[in-house]
């Protein structure tokens, strides 16, 4: 087998065509490139993981540091509360950072809907540990209540925010999205399973169109600052037209060239007119002031790029997950005890890696999607 990390274990079977893109990993989801089939479902020893080093793998996977890595089937609110609490200590740090020349900004900044947010999880956690089903449901749809006030509330002031190119919108917007998590566990666990299917497809577009904004926004006014010479060995030309890829598919290496061709002259014989461009969202990744400071602490902004694509990602892959329940006619519980195929190893020692892990889940090659 081959092992990324101890989050994923992938066979060969899996791993070899991934390395050459006849398959393709979104989310928790390995499926093949042309026609969509899914092959596998990946699923994380350890939800509350945050760092994912992939290793040999990285350009193929493009894990690095996830915003997102709770799997539909393992993830729970507990989990959720404590993903929402290292988000309030990131706007805590930034608040105290713009505070001083910045203090109306930073009132801005409000907690008390993180609160509201933290006791619609315990209700929600609480509510499925009922057993009289009438008062699990009741309760369930109070934290579901709560989830939708959330949703609105950070819709705000997430769009506030990227329409200022601000300090806090990948906060806002992460926290969005775990409140559309937590709504569509609920219906899950309700087993209201087209609901659920319904309101992830509301959120993949609706976060995918912010997403893509906040991510023009860390590309800058000149996207050609992220090929810098001093960064030739943290960041190549695959590694940046990944990330337009991902914005139009149709993007390969050498169209990402051609574009930045001017771009690259424009930026060697004036890098201070860039630098003063830069808006907060990018200044808040970067330490120095200053060149050549600016350019060597790019690597952090693209990895934030990739943290925001992976998240969508992952979202998009729930979103399959809960499409190939309705397709195969399973109910949330019976989706959440589905086993390994251990035929996927050879010796012993192999099979008790992944029966004990759990990481892949292989279904009939009966599901295709778009």
């Amino acid at each position: 087998m081959k092992t990324i990390t101890t989050s994923f274990a992938l066979p060969d079977s899996i791993a070899e065509p991934l390395a050459i893109g006849m398959y393709e990993r979104v989310g928790g989801v390995v499926r093949d490139t042309q026609t969509k089939q899914v092959v596998a479902w990946l699923r994380e020893t350890n939800p509350d993981l945050s760092i994912l080093n992939v290793g040999t793998l990285s350009n193929v996977l493009n894990l690095g540091f996830s915003a997102l890595n709770l799997a539909v089937s393992v993830s729970g609110f507990h989990q959720v509360n404590k993903r929402l609490r290292k988000i309030e200590g990131e706007l805590k740090k930034i608040k105290e950072q713009i505070s001083k020349d910045h203090q109306e900004l930073a009132k801005k900044i409000d907690f008390t809907f993180y609160a509201n947010f933290r006791a619609a999880l315990n209700l929600a956690e609480n509510a499925f540990t009922m057993s009289d089903i009438d008062n699990r449901r009741a309760s369930a749809m109070q934290a579901i209540n709560r989830f939708l006030e959330a949703e609105e509330y950070y819709i705000a002031y997430a769009d506030e925010d990227l329409e200022k190119k601000g300090w806090t919108a990948d906060e806002y917007l992460l926290t969005l999205a775990l409140a559309y998590l937590s709504e569509v566990r609920c219906y899950l666990k309700l087993e209201e399973i087209s609901t659920a299917s319904r309101r992830i497809k509301q959120a993949e577009q609706l976060l995918q169109n912010r997403f893509q904004k906040y991510i023009n926004i860390l590309l800058t006014s000149n996207s050609a600052a992220y090929l810098h010479p001093e960064l030739k060995e943290k960041i190549d030309l695959t590694r940046l037209a990944n990330i337009f890829r991902w914005l139009d598919p149709k993007m390969d290496e050498n169209t990402v060239y051609q574009q930045q061709r001017k771009n690259l002259f424009k930026i060697a014989y004036k890098p201070d007119d860039w630098k003063d461009s830069l808006p907060k969202a990018v200044w808040k990744h970067i330490q120095y002031k200053g060149y050549p400071g600016t350019f060597l602490e790019l690597p952090k902004v693209i990895q934030q790029m990739e943290n925001v694509i992976e998240t969508h990602q992952r979202i998009k892959g729930y979103r399959i997950e809960i499409e190939s329940m309705i397709k195969l006619g399973i109910s949330f519980v019976e989706w959440q005890k589905l086993t390994p195929s251990l035929e996927l190893v050879g010796d012993d020692e192999q099979t008790q890696q992944v029966e004990e892990s759990k990481l892949i889940y292989l279904l009939p090659p009966v599901v295709k999607h778009t």
